[in-house]
Formats: C-alpha cells, sequence, structure tokens
C-alpha cells in the first residue's frame, strides 16, 4: 500500500511538472513570459550614440567574477575605441605637454630646421632620438605646417588635445554586473550598468549611464552580451564610416629583431580586395632588410601551437607567448565589416616574450594608405 501510494506520489509529482513546463511553454509562445526571454539595453537619454572618436578609453570594474573585462575590451575596440591602461593614459599625458612645449616655443614666424632642433632640444629631446618625430607629430596633428625646411604655427590651432586636456580626449568606463547560471552557459550576465566619465584634464565628469539587463529565459553567454552592449556604445564617427587610424606606442620599431614574419590576414573585410596580397604587399612596404619566413611558415606554425595561444588570444591586451616560431617578430592582422565598414588591427608581436612591439588600428581606410601610414609611424623611409 504505502509503495503503490508512493508511487502515485511521483507520478502526479511528474505529471504536474511537465503540465507547468507545457503551460510555460504555451504561455511563452502567446507573447505572456516575452519580458522574461527580452533583452534591455538602455544608454543615456535613449540614443546610441554616446562619445566622440576618436577617444582614449580606459575600462575598469570593481568586481569581475566571470573575467570579462579583457573581452569587453576587446569588443569596444571593435567598434572604433582606443582602449588604454591608466598607465598608457599618463605616458600620453605626458608625450602630450612635451609636444606643447615644443608647439608653443615655435616663433609665429616659424623656424627653419635649425631653429626647431633648438626648440625640441630645449624640451629634452635630440633630434635624431624623439625630436624629428616629434615635430612631424605636430605637422600630423596640424598644429605645425611645413614648407620645404621650414615648420611654421598653424594660426588657431587648439593645443588642448595635445595635452588631453580637451573635453572627452580621455575617458574611463566604470561597470558593475550581477551574474547567474546559464543553460547555454555555466554562468552569465544577468545585468550590467556602468557610465562614462571624462578625464580629460584631470577632471572626473560624469557623462552617459548605460544598463544592460537579460530576462531569466534569456540564455545569452557573455560574448554575446558583450557584442550587444558594445554595438549600443558604438562612437558617433566610428559608426558612419569616417576614416580614422591610430598607432602606439608613439615611436615604436621593429627594434634589434633579427627575423620577421607575417602572418596571413584573418577575419572577413567588407571586400575581399582589401586582404588579396596583403602579406606580400606588408613585406614590401613596411619590412626594413632583415631576414624572415614566408607567410605559409609563419601561418603553419601559429596553426601548430594550442587552441589558447592562437586566434582570438593573439588580439588579447596580454597575447600569449609564441615560443618554436620561425622568427622573432611576428605581424598578425584582423578584419572585420561593420555596417558596411572595413576595421583592421595590425599587430607586431615579439613572439618569445609574447609583448606588443606596436599596433595599428584603422577603418575605413584603403590598404595602401594604411602601410603608408604604418610605414611612417615606423619612421621606415
Amino acid at each position: 500500500m504505502d509503495c503503490t501510494e508512493s508511487l502515485t506520489d511521483s507520478m502526479t509529482k511528474h505529471l504536474a511538472t511537465r503540465a507547468v513546463a507545457t503551460l510555460l511553454l504555451f504561455s511563452c509562445a502567446n507573447g505572456a513570459c516575452r519580458s522574461l526571454q527580452a533583452q534591455n539595453l538602455r544608454i543615456g537619454d535613449g540614443k546610441a550614440t554616446v562619445l566622440p572618436f576618436p577617444v582614449y578609453l580606459e575600462v575598469a570594474t570593481s568586481s569581475d567574477p566571470l573575467g570579462i573585462l579583457p573581452l569587453f575590451e576587446t569588443e569596444l575596440r571593435r567598434v572604433g575605441y582606443r582602449i588604454v591602461s591608466s598607465g598608457e593614459r599618463e605616458q600620453l599625458v605626458a608625450r602630450g605637454r612635451t609636444l606643447r612645449t615644443i608647439a608653443t616655443a615655435l616663433p609665429a614666424s616659424g623656424a627653419r630646421k635649425g631653429g626647431v632642433k633648438e626648440v625640441t632640444r630645449s624640451a629634452g629631446l635630440k633630434w635624431r632620438r624623439g625630436g624629428k618625430a616629434a615635430a612631424e607629430e605636430l605637422v600630423d596633428l596640424g598644429v605645425w605646417r611645413r614648407r620645404g625646411r621650414k615648420f611654421k604655427p598653424v594660426a588657431g590651432a587648439s593645443l588642448d588635445r595635445l595635452d588631453l586636456t580637451a573635453p572627452h580626449s580621455t575617458c574611463r568606463l566604470n561597470f558593475t554586473y550581477d551574474d547567474r547560471s546559464s543553460i547555454a552557459c555555466a554562468r552569465t550576465i544577468a545585468r550590467i550598468e556602468g557610465s562614462f566619465e571624462d578625464l580629460s584634464g584631470g577632471k572626473r565628469v560624469a557623462l552617459v549611464p548605460f544598463a544592460f539587463e537579460q530576462g531569466m529565459l534569456s540564455n545569452d553567454c557573455p560574448p554575446a552580451v558583450l557584442e550587444t552592449i558594445a554595438n549600443g556604445l558604438r562612437p558617433t564617427e566610428a559608426a558612419g564610416g569616417r576614416t580614422s587610424f591610430s598607432f602606439s606606442p608613439t615611436g615604436a620599431s621593429f627594434g634589434d629583431a633579427r627575423s620577421i614574419g607575417v602572418s596571413s590576414p584573418t577575419g572577413k573585410p567588407c571586400s575581399p580586395k582589401a586582404t588579396k596580397k596583403f602579406s606580400t604587399a606588408f613585406e614590401r612596404s613596411c619590412l626594413p632588410n632583415k631576414p624572415g619566413a614566408s607567410s605559409r611558415q609563419v601561418d603553419a606554425a601559429l596553426s601548430d601551437l594550442p587552441r589558447a595561444q592562437r586566434g582570438e588570444a593573439l588580439f588579447a591586451p596580454t597575447p600569449p607567448s609564441l615560443s618554436g616560431m620561425p622568427v622573432e617578430t611576428v605581424v598578425i592582422s584582423r578584419w572585420m565589416c561593420t555596417d558596411g565598414t572595413t576595421s583592421v588591427v595590425v599587430r607586431a608581436l615579439d613572439a618569445e616574450a609574447g609583448t606588443v612591439v606596436w599596433e595599428a588600428r584603422a577603418s575605413a581606410l584603403a590598404t595602401s594608405e594604411l602601410l603608408t601610414r604604418i610605414r611612417k609611424e615606423l619612421n621606415i623611409r
């Protein structure tokens, strides 16, 4: 009798559970639990564009149980932001102050090369050790103009952007989040909220808040959630397809590398022509006369690495060591197509140390122009 009652109770509970599940599915199919499946992203006053472009951006969080910070930085880079650490931001400010000192020391009537050398020397830069690069950077920034051997200040040019005192020149994105269990992945983001603050000129000015929440029946994993948020936070000009280019650190080169190799492009640009023969074109345009390895050899060596040391890991803030590579320095590139605009990240990696030698980021630039700008940054004549 007891066994019969136990079996009956068990069957009743089973049938009740199935009935509840069926009812829930029926209700969802009819829209009653649509809110439990919904994802909601709120940005400031509802507009999806929040900051100008380009902008130096720090990303910070007080707690990161899922370890999503590097992935969030990657997604924000994808939509157009140039991510920097607090240390890199301080270096940029110091560099800007030096440029501002040099810019203001040049007489309004201008000076020839000899006079400019004196100006850069007064700021602590010898001509061949940073002075020449600083003068050319001021020309590129539109602060100076050059005609022949003479440099002259551009009337009305703003100097605030040099030392990052102009509004929005450097910002921080602070965020926090709650996590929960998920059917699709062990843990996922239930809610994430944060805000931008302007750090320009040493100030801290609150800008635009944002928040994202996914319902209990929505099981997007962190990568998909962060992709959605980053798309919503896309900078204005990046979304508009305007050309952009950034290179860091300023003054970088291939250093003392005795051998350099270029891997085949990864990712998908909007047009296949963008990456066609990119490796060969890069070698011809940007590589100094040093021995190296063919793209095929570099690709083969990369494919032999463990999964955790290749692919997306190579574009992480701290890339892995690439032991066993046939060259000391490896040049990699990743191409993306967003809203009809091609963007690219080109990196030179120290294979043994697993460090970034230099990195270039561009959007809506022809491949030839991209190579020209990289060549100029590397001071290759």
